[in-house]
């Protein structure tokens, strides 16, 4: 009896330790993180940008440190070039992950992730498939031909398909969770993704964007949610439920009616349900678009899912991307040019706050663009994102991109979702440039070890002491940013009171900005009032600020005086007198004192003067008040 009791026991703590394992869809264990060795470190702070990218995946992630892959790409292009290329992305980037695949056990990882810095495009000459996607080869490692002769899809011609790709999302059991039990050409087959965009900080936001999804999205009342995007345009759908499907995006009419149709499936979701549906062929954020509701559909606000068509080398800047958000629009250059000038979609999309994006970097003919509405169907049914992505992409070895977190899975089964009731963590703060009439700072948040968080930076800023100036929110938010406030004078002292505020409105004030709008490094003096022309018995305030290289221990002397009346006096004396304010900046150099004169001053001209001195060097700075 006594081991009959033993065992059960231990059946239930293995069922208890089973239950809380992670599922195997979202395993951080499952994900081979792939970075660029050879990528130059762009803040100075000794480690190469590809492979700071990975660490903070894998620290915010959890991914097992033998998981990391480094590899040595001789091009810090986007793309490999020509049959050389092939042969150096073959040796450079395909042997060393296949080596690591064996190594780690080529069923023990599902998801390939790779890092910005290595090449996401392999050009190769027309007649052997033109340009193609490095992450999209990568799904299937070993069909891929030789180190010197390609084997890849070449439209309109041999597009081959993937064996984990659904035509009709919601019809049926659908593709479940992923595992190796799918093959292509009798090998392994996996799923990719990619953190990417057209800066490091970019990239970052793609990762805190899919925890911050993950744990407050909620169709349900009072939970973190937005709005669920549609674009079709070849007609209204009055009866969308009626129509005929899966047509298999057979012409553009059969795409459209495929999306259409996917419509009265995703509203018993919950979500709010925008969906243009103008025939004319008109997109969200042109004059003659509608929504079905009758809203016109200039605006996207508050986006935090979209699929439809056609945005052709276009993206209009009428969209507000969520945190958590997603996106497929179906065009032929959807998501191309993530680290260079050119335009498209998914590019203008994932650079103004998209977390997660699907799409292709060239041609890929109707046929083999992956279908939108099976990608956002089936983030809704619980799948992770690489597998959504991949169960919406019917070509494979061909021009795919997936942008974003792989374990990104908001709407995961059984998931209780939680309520952002806390404030941003307080931002580090730097001077990253003060020129001519504009001032550049950069605010980043650090969320490691405590809830994600991304946010939009605004407040008041101007000459002080009056902050005049109004630094508008935006609609984009992120991890961390830069902020540039223009049209300043220079010369001048100013001063920035600043915060930052997350998706949900909680907000924490950033520590005083305080600076000269001349070149650091030099002793700057400025005296500055409130206004220069008050009124009789109109409360003044009078700022005296100073810059000193080195801080106060710098300074040699310092004078502050009021000329009245023919009469000079010392001001310093007279400040306890008075309400006062000091500032300091974050580096010690910069100090002020607000003086305030809460009764006013007499009729007449008053002459404030500041007069600070260095071992090396004085600056004088002074200034006139005029009441009638």
């Amino acid at each position: 009896m006594v081991d009959m009791i033993r065992i059960l026991l231990v059946m239930v703590l293995a069922a208890v330790s089973l239950s809380a394992q992670t599922p195997f869809w979202i395993d951080p264990a499952r994900v081979l993180v792939v970075y660029n060795g050879n990528w130059p470190d762009e803040d100075g702070n000794g480690i190469g940008e590809s492979e700071q990218l990975a660490l903070e995946y894998q620290a915010k992630r959890g991914v097992p440190a033998a998981n990391l892959l480094s590899v040595g790409c001789s091009t810090n292009q986007y793309y490999y070039y020509q049959l050389a290329g092939w042969s150096a992305f073959w040796n450079e980037v395909r042997t060393p992950i296949v080596q690591r695949l064996q190594a780690l056990g080529e069923t023990n990882i599902f998801t390939i992730l790779f890092c910005r810095g290595v090449p996401y495009r392999v050009s190769l000459p027309s007649g052997n498939g033109g340009g193609v996607s490095l992450d999209h080869l990568m799904m299937t490692p070993h069909a891929l031909g030789t180190a010197a002769t390609p084997s890849v899809s070449n439209a309109p011609g041999l597009v081959w398909t993937s064996p984990y790709f659904d035509l009709a999302p919601g019809l049926g059991t659908g593709l479940p969770h992923f595992t190796h039990a799918y093959w292509f050409q009798g090998t392994r087959f996996y799923l990719v993704s990619r953190l990417d965009g057209d800066s490091h900080d970019r990239a970052l936001d793609l990762i805190e964007g899919a925890l911050y999804g993950d744990r407050y999205v909620s169709p349900d009342p009072g939970y973190y949610q937005g709005r669920l995007y549609v674009d079709t345009r070849y007609s209204t759908y009055p009866n969308p439920a009626s129509l005929p499907w899966p047509l298999q995006h057979v012409g553009y009419g059969g795409a459209d009616s495929d999306m259409a149709r996917v419509v009265p499936l995703l509203e018993p979701i919950g979500f709010d349900v925008w969906w243009e549906n103008t025939t004319g062929s008109y997109e969200i954020g042109e004059v003659n678009a509608m929504y079905r509701n009758g809203q016109p559909a200039q605006f996207a606000p508050d986006a935090l899912f979209y699929y439809g068509w056609y945005n052709y080398i276009t993206y209009r800047d009428v969209w507000s991307w969520l945190p958590g958000s997603a996106a497929c629009d179906l065009n032929s250059n959807s998501i191309a040019g993530l680290r260079t000038g050119s335009t498209s979609f998914g590019k203008g999309a994932l650079d103004r706050g998209l977390t997660c994006g699907v799409g292709v970097i060239g041609e890929p003919y109707l046929a083999y663009h992956p279908w939108p509405e099976t990608f956002i169907s089936y983030l809704m049914r619980g799948h992770a994102f690489a597998e959504a992505a991949a169960a919406s992409d019917r070509a494979q070895k061909f021009r795919t991109l997936f942008i974003g977190d792989p374990l990104y899975c908001p709407m995961q089964v059984g998931k209780i979702a939680d309520l952002d009731t806390v404030a941003p963590p307080a931002p580090d703060v730097s001077s990253v440039s003060v020129n001519g009439t504009d001032a550049t700072f950069r605010v980043a948040l650090n969320t490691l070890g405590r809830e994600p968080d991304l946010v939009t930076v605004g407040g008041g800023f101007g000459a002080a002491p009056a902050l005049v100036n109004a630094l508008d929110h935006g609609a984009h938010y992120r991890v961390a940013r830069t902020i540039t406030l223009d049209n300043l004078t220079p010369g001048t002292y100013y001063r920035a009171n600043l915060i930052v505020r997350d998706p949900v409105g909680n907000t924490t004030p950033l520590p005083e900005l305080q600076w000269f709008q001349d070149p650091a490094g030099t002793l700057a003096a400025a005296v500055q009032p409130s206004d220069p022309a008050p009124a009789a018995a109109q409360p003044v305030t009078l700022e005296f600020a100073m810059r000193i290289p080195g801080g106060l221990a710098s300074l040699t002397s310092l004078a502050m005086n009021v000329t009245f009346g023919g009469a000079a006096f010392d001001l310093i004396p007279l400040l306890p007198l008075v309400p006062t304010t000091p500032h300091l900046s974050m580096n010690g150099e910069t100090i002020s004192l607000e003086v305030h004169v809460p009764t006013g001053l007499s009729a007449g001209t008053w002459t404030f003067a500041l007069d600070v001195s260095t071992a090396t060097t004085t600056q004088s700075a002074s200034t006139v008040v005029t009441v009638p």
